[in-house]
């Protein structure tokens, strides 16, 4: 720092003074300094606050200056940092934060000037080192890691294999070995093949402080010697061992320049400190090879509220509450107390050794219950670890942890496993009955559906020929018959009404059970109802010689709200039974009122009565009293009362029979009905109510149905035209007019609906009646909708056909 150069021969401590050119007077400050292969000596000086480079041969004593403002070859801005010749002759200059110039050794003319924005690669102008690399270049430590000069491209590139952080400081050993030091870092790279690998780190574990690594020499024994601020540290490559001097091994200061140490080939070294040079001997300065020992001070642990003394001479056991467990070590050793390492590591629950600090203290504040090993270890200065002690340690489980406490778990495991798998088999034995359940239902409602399909088809089908059987039969009743004609022709009209009755009641049966069949609700008259029952009933029970009577109490209320037809139904039903099985006196059909609201209708016969078992099957269907003998001498299929009973339900009434052999039988239908007002009564058509001829389009494609229908009418005194088809039928309706038309819905082609459809469009007034053999509940609301006048169902009267005329004709 005084601006002198002297020289020191560290074996014998003589300095001697190397005279300078008076140009040299004014120099306050030496910087940096080398000397060169020829002898020269180049030095970074500072004069007056000014950066300058000298060069002084000795021999010559020829001295020359360089400054920033030099008219050749200046200086780069800061002060000189590092000055490094390379085996290829060049002089590398570092300035303070100016960038790097190398310099011919021989003038000092500038080679190569390198700064941060040259395009040289160099992005940090400040670097930490220079040093020959294994290939014989410079290479560059610093904040870009390690850099290496490539000639042939005339800039710096990165090193392949070094790291990419900061490097303090590196040094090249022979062969092929790299040492870098960084931050609280020391690692060993291998050159080969022109990239870095890394074979070795040394790290805080191994004892290297966490501090910047500022320089790096190398003994005559191997040992790698480090300056940093926390003292001058010795590494044995060897034994893996770090030491570190500081203040109390007689340095004058722990905090060194970023400069490495200097070692001499004679085995003396000297280092630079803050407070002045450092001079040591390598050789003497030597580890001990003997282990410290290392022994335990005492064991505590926190019981409750006291914290207890444990005999660490035996195994420890420790409770499950127990807490704040902590072992103090301490190594018998002379040395600086404040340099030693302890570690320890408990089996089972520490993955490796762990770093205690300087105290000696492992502190557990809890542990999982189980057997353990603990093993401590500590190192003095020079190092070298000490033998383990080893203690036993036993922590032991709650209660609800032990042995026997498993063994009820496991045992209360068992048993709720065993409930719950039963619980789940009892579950799964639920959902599959209710899947069962399920489909079996599905089965029923799709058996149901197609049942209910097989007899709409079926009751179309019978239908058609039912209007030939029925039709033609009142065609030849209608004439002149003799006697026994007369009788047969009779017997088939009855049998064909019979058929359709039992086709009726099969329907009614399978839509009852599809959940089809609805209800038409609608005011009604009390004696309009009970005329029509007595007008059908009364002449069968005559023909029997038997009387048929009608009683209504006073205080019955003219008119009611509900479904007539469904009512005409069950009390024709249970009259037509009465007077069937009755031999002798009649049938009284009765109607009272019914408390809160509603009727009863009591039909009572005098008929030879029913057991209590013929009683129990009466309701069944296709079941009659007394079975095959009922059926062969009064007939009938068993479903007449069947459906009553289940009408009765579907308004929400019921039917209940009183009855004993000999004293004939009751039967009470009860129905929740309101009051309303009766409608006003409607004159029905009569056998010769028909005024006027009219002419008529029949429009059907059966030949035996229209020819049926065509002689009804003409009876009537109409004129029919028939067609086929519905093609056929706008032809004969372009051609002529016609007063009405009686049209079949199931037509081949276009059928019934779509052809009125387009007459409406056409324009086309005149009444449209439907006559089809469709016995979907809905078929008559589609006929209305398509713009029909009508609607009848096959097989057809004159009777009907008379109605429907008298319904539709406009007055």
């Amino acid at each position: 720092n005084s601006g002198e150069i002297d020289r020191y021969w560290p074996s014998t401590g003589r300095i001697a003074h190397l005279d300078l050119p008076p140009a040299a007077d004014g120099i306050n400050q030496i910087t940096a300094i080398r000397q060169d292969s020829a002898g020269i000596i180049w030095a970074g000086a500072a004069r007056a606050g000014d950066a300058e480079l000298l060069r002084f041969d000795p021999v010559s004593g020829r001295f020359r200056i360089w400054r920033q403002d030099s008219p050749e070859d200046p200086l780069l801005i800061g002060p000189i940092k590092h000055i490094l010749q390379t085996p290829d002759g060049l002089l590398w200059i570092n300035a303070y934060g100016g960038g790097l110039q190398a310099r011919d050794a021989m003038d000092g003319r500038i080679v190569h000037e390198i700064t941060p924005d040259s395009g040289h690669g160099l992005e940090f102008p400040d670097p930490n080192q220079l040093f020959v690399g294994p290939d014989g270049a410079l290479w560059v430590a610093g904040g870009e890691g390690l850099l290496r000069w490539n000639a042939d491209a005339g800039k710096f590139m990165k090193v392949a294999g070094a790291p990419k952080q900061r490097v303090f400081s590196a040094l090249m050993m022979p062969p092929q070995t790299l040492w870098l030091g960084r931050l609280g870092l020391l690692e060993a790279y291998r050159w080969q093949g022109g990239k870095l690998e890394r074979i070795r780190s040394i790290a805080g574990n191994e004892g290297l402080p966490a501090v910047d690594v500022l320089g790096i020499r190398a003994d005559r024994s191997g040992a790698l010697w480090m300056t940093s601020l926390r003292g001058l540290m010795r590494f044995d490559p060897l034994q893996n061992r770090v030491r570190v001097y500081g203040i109390k091994d007689g340095l004058p200061s722990q905090e060194f320049l970023k400069r490495p140490p200097v070692i001499t080939d004679d085995g003396q070294g000297l280092a630079l400190s803050t407070l002045g040079p450092v001079a040591f001997s390598p050789d003497r300065m030597v580890a001990t090879s003997q282990k410290p020992r290392l022994v335990i001070e005492q064991a505590s642990v926190r019981r409750g509220e006291d914290v207890r003394t444990l005999d660490y001479r035996k195994p420890i056991v420790l409770e499950p509450d127990d807490r704040d467990f902590s072992v103090d070590a301490l190594l018998l050793t002379f040395d600086d107390a404040s340099s030693h390492r302890f570690r320890s590591r408990l089996s089972g629950y520490d993955p490796d050794w762990v770093e205690m600090g300087g105290n000696g203290q492992r502190l557990f504040s809890t542990l999982p219950p189980g057997s353990y090993r603990l093993e401590l270890v500590a190192a003095g200065v020079d190092g070298l670890w000490s033998e383990p002690v080893v203690l036993g340690l036993e922590v032991l489980p709650p209660w609800w942890r032990s042995a026997w406490a498993y063994t009820l778990f496991l045992a209360a495991f068992v048993a709720l496993v065993a409930i719950t798998v039963m619980g789940y088999r009892s579950r799964l034995k639920q959902r599959y009955a209710r899947q069962l359940q399920a489909q079996q239902q599905q089965l029923l409602v799709q058996g149901s559906e197609a049942k209910s399909r097989f007899l709409a088809n079926l009751g179309h089908e019978i239908r058609t020929p039912m209007t030939g059987v029925l039709g033609m039969t009142e065609l030849l009743l209608a004439g002149e018959l003799p006697e026994k004609p007369r009788t047969q022709v009779t017997a088939i009209k009855k049998a064909g009404e019979h058929l359709l009755r039992l086709m009726n009641d099969a329907l009614d049966l399978s839509k009852i059970e599809a959940g089809q069949l609805e209800l038409d609700h609608q005011a009604f008259s009390i004696r309009t109802l009970l005329s029509d029952v007595q007008a059908l009933l009364e002449p069968m029970a005559q023909q029997k010689g038997l009387y048929f009577r009608v009683q209504i109490d006073p205080e019955v209320s003219p008119g009611f709200l509900g479904d007539i037809g469904r009512i005409r139904q069950i009390l024709l039903n249970l009259g037509n039974n009465a007077v069937k099985f009755t031999a002798q006196g009649g049938v009284n059909l009765k109607v009272q009122p019914f408390w809160p609201k509603g009727l009863q209708f009591v039909v009572m016969d005098t008929g030879p009565g029913m057991t209590v078992d013929q009683q129990s099957r009466l309701f069944q269907r296709f079941v009659q009293a007394d079975g095959v003998r009922t059926a062969q001498q009064f007939g009938g299929s068993g479903l007449g009362l069947a459906i009553s009973k289940e009408l009765a339900f579907l308004m929400g009434g019921d039917i209940q029979l009183s009855s004993e052999p000999g004293k004939g039988s009751m039967f009470t239908l009860t129905l929740p009905l309101s009051s309303a007002s009766a409608p006003a009564a409607v004159a029905e058509p009569s056998q010769a109510v028909v005024m006027g001829s009219l002419r008529i389009l029949l429009v059907e494609d059966d030949d035996t149905i229209s020819q049926v229908v065509s002689q009804l009418l003409s009876a009537d005194g109409h004129t029919v035209t028939g067609t086929r088809n519905a093609l056929e039928a706008m032809a004969r309706n372009a051609q002529e007019a016609f007063d009405m038309v009686f049209c079949d819905i199931d037509l081949p082609g276009m059928d019934g609906l779509e052809l009125t459809r387009l007459w409406r469009q056409q324009g086309l007034t005149a009444p449209i009646v439907a006559l089809t053999a469709r016995t979907q509940a809905d078929a008559e609301q589609q006929a209305l909708d398509a713009g029909m006048n009508g609607f009848l169902r096959k097989p057809v009267t004159g009777l009907q056909l008379r109605t429907a005329i008298a319904a539709v004709r406009p007055s």
